[in-house]
Formats: C-alpha cells, structure tokens, sequence
C-alpha cells in the first residue's frame, strides 16, 4: 500500500485520506499522508502514537464519531442506521428542516471540521466524496 502511494505521488503522500473501515486501517492511511497531510475518521480514534513521525509531519486528525459507539455490539450501529434514515426521510419531506446545509468537496471537510471544533456550529454538513 504504501509503495503504491509513493509511486503515484512520486514520493510525497496524499495531502488528505479518510477512514471509513477503522480497524487499524488508520496506520496505513496515517503513514501515506505527505507532509502536513490531514486525516478525517469516520470510525475509530486516530491514534497518533502509532503513526509514523506524527509530529515531524505536522499531520492533522479530525474524528468524526460514526461507529466508536457499538465496537462488537452491531445492534446500536443497526440503531444508528435506523435512526440516520428516519432522519432523512424527515429532511427530505420538509418536516425537519436545519438552518443552514452546506456541502463540501473531501479537500474542504479538515478545514471544516476545524471550525465545528472551535466554535458552536448549528448546521447539517454533507460531505461529497
């Protein structure tokens, strides 16, 4: 994998990546991030530590909790689920209705996170990839 990544970014890394699968898959993602790169998980914790020279790369990790919640219990992620399409169905009808929906391309969801962490953000976001 990360010769792959080398050999398609001809030795710099991908500047961002996101962990939809979690289960350690987080170091091969971490280690192909080039310099300053930043990483969005969906899944698990990012766990520094385990990365290689986190801190010599200034990398960035944003975590957004979709699954940390059931880990070998499925049955609150099928409640989640359940609940993620109610949900929608209600958006979508017009019953529910948020004040402000913005959609971002993958390259523009780091630098969005980092204001949701700084400040309040009362909004749905909707992530293109």
């Amino acid at each position: 994998f990360d010769q792959n990544i080398k050999h398609i970014t001809l030795g710099q890394g991908v500047s961002k990546c996101l962990d939809v699968i979690g289960n350690k898959i987080d170091v091969m993602l971490a280690n192909s991030l080039a310099y300053s790169g930043e990483m969005v998980s969906l899944v698990d914790l990012a766990r520094p530590a385990q990365y290689r020279e986190t801190k010599a790369r200034a990398l960035s990790f944003h975590h957004v909790s979709l699954g940390s919640a059931y880990q070998d219990n499925y049955q609150p992620l099928i409640d989640l689920t359940s609940i993620g399409q109610n949900f929608n169905t209600l958006l979508e009808s017009g019953t529910v209705q948020t004040s402000r929906t913005t959609t971002l391309d993958f390259d523009q969801a780091c630098d969005f996170l980092n204001g949701v962490n700084s400040q309040y953000q009362n909004r749905k976001f909707v992530l293109v990839i």
